[in-house]
């Protein structure tokens, strides 16, 4: 009796090391595996065309097939147009004369029906609307006599407007080199016209 308990006692552990040995394997297995690295990010390397001329602008390389620049004209120099065109569109759309400042008077009375169907949704009214126009000059004006002064405007490159890199905000810009103004330099003349004209005792601005 107690050799055959031995024997079956042999055959159980045999049984258990056979149903294990899979197990360890497999988990060898895994163990050894190596690991896949994962390759960084934007690792393309742009081969240059072995045809291309020393000195040729970068830009050109990424020049679509769609694209309506003619072949004959530098990418370079059409972006340089089309900036110079935006500032004097906008000249002229300040200066109040012209066809384009023309056009630009239509479109706005479209806008403002649109803007006023809204309101009309929301159930809101204004007392009075400001325009841009109305206080464009009179701002330039404006910085142009404080400039003068000294006081609070110093010129940059051009450019003329307040330093304020002693509070960490670097400078805010209020007339650019070309003589143009910004949103910042026509709150200037509206500020002093809500407080002369409607003797607000405080302006409170929201911005996004």
């Amino acid at each position: 009796k107690k050799e055959e308990k031995k024997e079956e006692k042999k055959e159980e552990k045999k049984e258990e090391k056979k149903e294990a040995e899979p197990k360890d394997k497999k988990a060898k297995g895994k163990a050894q595996e190596p690991k896949k690295e994962k390759k960084p990010e934007n690792n393309k390397i742009h081969i240059l065309p072995a045809d291309l001329p020393v000195g040729a602008d970068i830009v050109e390389l990424g020049r679509k097939t769609t694209c309506d620049v003619p072949k004959d004209v530098k990418l370079v120099d059409e972006i340089a147009q089309r900036q110079k065109d935006v500032r004097e569109t906008l000249q002229a759309m300040e200066s109040g004369k012209g066809e384009i400042a023309d056009l630009w008077e239509i479109t706005k009375h479209w806008s403002l029906d649109e803007f006023r169907e809204i309101y009309s949704w929301l159930d809101a009214r204004f007392d009075h609307d400001f325009f841009e126009s109305e206080v464009s000059e009179s701002s330039k004006e404006m910085v142009q006599k404080y400039f003068k002064d000294g006081k609070v405007f110093v010129e940059s490159q051009g450019a003329i407007g307040v330093d304020l890199n002693a509070f960490g905000l670097g400078f805010a810009l209020f007339l650019k080199s070309d003589g143009s103004g910004l949103y910042a330099t026509k709150d200037l003349s509206l500020a002093v016209r809500k407080f002369d004209q409607f003797k607000v005792d405080k302006s409170i601005y929201i911005v996004d």
